[in-house]
């Protein structure tokens, strides 16, 4: 990688007294935490906790105070390191694109080869050819999702953000997800849900309630 202090990245990233308002109310009040590489880690909480904002802090979408820094990075300086980065948000993106041409886009921009994601597309049961003509908003939800899981997975990234990643999937699909996630190596995980069963290979669970951290349950002993 060769961008950051692997020293500092260690903790491939740190949240620091991070507050967030819209509109004058408080989303995120003074988190802090760390999570160390290759961690696989479940931010849990209901509607309202916080999740979503602090995930797209994170990527630096959102206004905040505090520190956050990602591979040892300050993340408004971050932006080189995207590339990096696999996201997952909740909601879908609205691209009014052929399937074809995303996926050719994604392709390039991941350094990926069009037989990586075919592979992708045979794991997650993806009728490629019958969907590559159609635009992104004409597909169901389900299959917006595992385009989306795809696109994050693609070129090894060295962190995952997946944002309710087991949201729209089909009971086939979760177990796949499931069983990809729990064996992964090599890649930061961090993880936003609302059903901690979903995620229980986690190493670590950090429980949000209305924008604080109420409790980090470490589960096993960190990733060396």
């Amino acid at each position: 990688m060769g961008e950051y202090n692997k020293v500092e990245a260690e903790r491939i990233l740190e949240v620091e007294n991070l507050r967030k308002t819209f509109n004058g109310e408080v989303v995120l009040d003074g988190i802090s935490f760390h999570i160390f590489d290759c961690e696989k880690v479940v931010l849990f909480g209901y509607n309202g906790s916080g999740k979503t904002t602090l995930l797209r802090c994170i990527l630096n979408y959102e206004n905040y105070s505090g520190v956050i820094k990602i591979l040892g990075v300050n993340a408004d300086n971050a932006n080189h390191l995207k590339r990096y980065i696999g996201y997952v948000p909740q909601v879908h993106p609205l691209w009014n694109i052929d399937i074809l041409d995303l996926v050719k886009f994604a392709l390039k921009l991941r350094e990926a080869t069009l037989e990586k994601f075919e592979q992708w597309s045979d794991y997650f049961k993806i009728p490629l050819e019958t969907i590559k003509r159609k635009k992104f908003t004409q597909l169901s939800g389900g299959m917006r999702q595992k385009i989306l899981l795809i696109f994050a997975f693609l070129g090894r990234p060295k962190i995952l953000l997946l944002d309710e990643p087991f949201s729209n999937l089909d009971i086939d699909a979760q177990e796949k997800l499931f069983e990809f996630l729990k064996n992964s190596s090599g890649t930061t995980q961090i993880i936003s849900t609302h059903r901690v069963e979903d995620v229980s290979f986690a190493q670590k669970v950090i429980h949000l309630s209305k924008g604080k951290i109420v409790n980090v349950e470490e589960r096993k002993e960190k990733v060396s």
